[in-house]
């Protein structure tokens, strides 16, 4: 008995690894430290086990999106309190992950085409949660001048800015 799958004619009782092993297989042979690949890994496979993936077929872009869309749902509990869902730069990187498990696949010859691979990131400009600024003069000198476990001797700063600060 024959099966198609992933547009290759295979013996029936050849083994087919799920979509999980894929992922471990791919991550765990790229050299990279246990922590990124512990982290690339966990992405990906919080998507494929999220939209119910198990074989290379089952992929489907739209799922993909489904699911990380509710992800970045905001939720409101019962007391009104509102838990923000991911921002949009960590869906991408969510995004990131399964497609490049995806690239993968397809590049070792694992599968015939890549299901996501027209899933473009979201902009992160209309996401921002934590912008981020210079501080002001002001706001250096508070805070230099507060720092509890500031000796005497040595400066908080870099010398030229110190002396800046100094001079004004």
């Amino acid at each position: 008995m024959q099966a198609v799958i992933s547009g290759a004619l295979v013996a029936s009782n050849q083994w087919h690894p799920s979509c999980d092993e894929h992922v471990v297989i791919r991550i765990g042979s790229k050299a990279a430290t246990a922590r990124y690949v512990d982290l690339v890994t966990g992405r990906a496979k919080r998507v494929i086990d999220g939209c119910g993936f198990t074989f290379w077929t089952d992929i489907s872009a739209t799922k993909v999106l489904t699911f990380l869309a509710d992800l970045r749902a905001d939720v409101a509990d019962a007391k009104g309190n509102v838990t923000r869902g991911l921002s949009a730069q960590t869906s991408n990187f969510y995004t990131g992950a399964l497609k490049q498990f995806a690239r993968w696949m397809v590049r070792d010859g694992r599968a015939d085409q890549d299901p996501v691979a027209y899933l473009d990131g979201l902009n992160v400009r209309t996401d921002r949660r934590h912008d981020r600024r210079a501080l002001t003069l002001d706001e250096v000198r508070v805070a230099a001048a507060y720092s509890k476990h500031r000796r005497q001797d040595v400066l908080p700063l870099r010398p030229d800015t110190a002396a800046a600060l100094r001079n004004e």
